[in-house]
């Protein structure tokens, strides 16, 4: 998992499933997101979750130019 990179996710209240964006950004950024998505939707919790390994690898162009971005 990356500390840096996150991922939006989002679940109802109760429910243990979890569903998770395909797009990466970073955590700063997708935290304030989530707090825009909670504030318009409040019966689905969203948040900024670290990017696993898997996502990293999926999306590796992206993440570069994320962590590219990041260093400026």
């Amino acid at each position: 998992m990356n500390e840096r990179i996150c991922v939006l996710a989002w679940g109802e209240p109760g429910v243990t499933r979890v569903k998770r964006g395909e797009k990466l950004h970073l955590c700063g950024d997708a935290q304030l997101m989530a707090d825009e998505l909670n504030r318009e939707w409040p019966s689905i919790r969203h948040w900024a979750a670290p990017a696993t390994d898997s996502e990293l690898a999926d999306h590796a162009a992206q993440a570069a130019r994320l962590m590219a971005h990041e260093r400026r």
